[in-house]
């Protein structure tokens, strides 16, 4: 699989906590590419949107319907994006994913920065 790699190299403060769940979350998507894609190309992308950090994760493979993947795959085939979703919603951020059968992925996962968390609370 052609993996590309994209940082558009602006600071971003993360907290070690976020670090490890971005990591976590990063690489399940790729292990969902591999297992289920089909993908042939695979590029994540790291950018810094005002104070929020935007991770995605797009392959070309065969895509899937979103709100069928219970359905069809059952509920521990779902569990990984399950987590994900719940992983960025605990930490006020959020998931999305767009893809439609043929026409490949991209999963979107949002997160407040560091100083960004840090102005919420003080």
């Amino acid at each position: 699989i052609a993996t590309a790699f994209h940082d558009d190299k602006l600071p971003k403060p993360l907290d070690d906590d976020l670090k490890a769940m971005l990591f976590r979350n990063i690489r399940e998507l790729l292990t969902n590419c591999i297992k289920h894609a089909k993908a042939e190309k695979i590029r994540v992308s790291i950018l810094r949107i005002d104070d929020s950090i935007q991770v995605i994760v797009e392959d070309n493979g065969i895509g899937f319907d979103h709100a069928q993947v219970r359905t069809v795959t059952g509920k521990k085939a779902s569990f990984g994006l399950f987590s994900i979703r719940e992983n960025m919603e605990n930490i006020s951020g959020y998931f999305e994913i767009e893809s439609k059968p043929g026409a490949g992925c991209k999963a979107i996962m949002t997160a407040p920065l560091k100083s960004q968390k840090d102005k919420k609370e003080g």
